[in-house]
């Protein structure tokens, strides 16, 4: 079963809710992605008048940036159908003991070893491969087709090291409530992904700025 995406518009015009990207007369504002169940997301947006006036200099910019937040909500939705997929023939999500060693509520630097294990064993697991090779396994199911933009390194002669998120990092994919059942570590009993939008701060235990930054289906 895959997971069904709701579209909602809260502002003026839900009809331009996906073509207005990169259109200076109702430009998006991505406001967190909610998890309302094991099959449905809810990607909210907002369209704010005042983020149509702005210097010309900074418009190759915000554009930029503004893409690079939707492709990533894009990955969510491809990577989050995969991962049902796969839980469908296998009863589990994918895991591993370094997707269970990851804890979002404590790492925060993409650019670990940490993060970068664990997305590697994710992508192991979705798309079918050992030690992260590019070809799939003689027999094993391939539960998502990666593109090159999406692996790191991009070089496609060398093994790959970890998906990449538009910002350039890696995902970060923990199963680590699942493997200890403690609330405390982690945020789904299931599984947490996310991506840290090119920041590398770890968040701070208490007053955490860092983790409301982040594109995350908690």
């Amino acid at each position: 079963m895959s997971n069904a995406w709701v579209i909602s518009a809260l502002g003026t015009s839900a009809a331009v809710a996906l073509d207005a990207l990169g259109k200076l007369d109702a430009e998006l504002t991505p406001k967190g992605l909610v998890h309302a169940g094991t099959t449905t997301w809810t990607l909210h947006f907002q369209l704010d008048a005042a983020d149509r006036v702005f210097a010309t200099s900074g418009l190759a910019r915000y554009l930029s940036d503004r893409r690079v937040s939707f492709e990533t909500f894009t990955d969510f939705a491809a990577l989050s159908a995969a991962l049902e997929s796969y839980k469908a023939d296998n009863a589990v999500y994918p895991r591993s003991s370094n997707t269970d060693a990851l804890d979002a509520r404590t790492s925060g630097n993409p650019g670990t070893s940490q993060y970068q294990n664990a997305s590697l064993d994710l992508y192991n697991a979705l798309f079918g491969a050992t030690s992260g090779s590019r070809t799939p396994d003689a027999g094993k199911r391939s539960y998502f087709t990666f593109k090159p933009n999406q692996l790191s390194p991009s070089d496609q002669t060398q093994p790959v090291a970890f998906i990449q998120d538009p910002f350039g990092n890696s995902y970060g994919y923990s199963t680590i409530q699942a493997a200890t059942q403690d609330s405390t570590k982690g945020y789904n009993p299931t599984f947490d992904l996310w991506s840290t939008t090119g920041l590398t701060n770890d968040p701070p235990p208490t007053n955490d700025t860092i983790t409301p930054q982040w594109i995350k289906n908690w």
